[in-house]
């Protein structure tokens, strides 16, 4: 699901809370209060921030030109799986070849984004975001997501964890929830990843980046492995 959080977010409207209090209101309070109220309000911040970014859910829809022809659709086109018999897709110009086993959704993304997926599998899935550009470069490598300057990337898989842009790899903790949040802010020009569990949200991890021309949110699948839109 694609999100994109409208209005002012939590911390804008915590300031003006603290801004509409005299701040000698405050200086009159005992220190135990004070320190007290000092407790409820940071999580209570925290939890509004997580807020935010879930809300206002739209779903995401796969681009069925870009489908690789070893990706097997199910569920409505709201699941992929890697697969090595190839499918019956017709061509298509936009359609990623060979066994790049990828495909993009049809939305932008949009001002500040969120979205989630389930995955499974052995061998692992790329959660990407790409310039649509990804598609005009030659084959190889330099299509798939991470291994380019046109996109970035979360590897996930039950072993490794790793986030790839321009080729560049950096390694993170393995997470045990299999469903993952992605959060674009193209104001702020933050990328960051999620571990969701229920309610709860872990900071995978986060890149400040500036994104120059429109981006897709995108999935590669290996051999076995799915993705599923939530």
């Amino acid at each position: 699901m694609i999100r994109w959080p409208d209005g002012p977010t939590s911390s804008d409207a915590y300031t003006t809370f603290r801004i509409g209090r005299k701040k000698s209101d405050e200086d009159q309070l005992q220190p135990t209060v004070r320190n007290t109220l000092r407790k409820l309000t940071r999580p209570m911040n925290k939890n509004c921030q997580t807020a935010d970014r879930r809300l206002n859910s739209h779903q995401l829809t796969l681009d069925l030109n870009t489908v690789n022809k070893h990706l097997r659709l199910s569920e409505r086109n709201r699941v992929i799986t890697g697969t090595l018999t190839e499918q019956p897709y017709p061509d298509h110009p936009d359609r990623f070849d060979g066994y790049n086993q990828q495909v993009l959704c049809r939305e932008k993304v949009r001002g500040r984004c969120y979205w989630e997926i389930e995955w499974s599998g052995m061998f692992g899935v790329d959660i990407s975001v790409s310039y649509k550009s990804i598609r005009e470069k030659e084959c190889g490598n330099m299509f798939l997501f991470g291994c380019n300057v046109e996109s970035w990337s979360l590897f996930c898989s039950p072993s490794r964890y790793l986030f790839m842009h321009n080729n560049m790899r950096t390694e993170l903790p393995v997470m045990s929830s299999r469903r993952i949040g992605v959060y674009v802010d193209r104001h702020a020009r933050t990328l960051s990843f999620y571990s969701v569990s229920g309610d709860t949200m872990s900071l995978i991890h986060t890149v400040q980046t500036t994104f120059t021309r429109p981006l897709y949110p995108g999935f590669y699948a290996f051999i076995g492995s799915s993705v599923k839109l939530c």
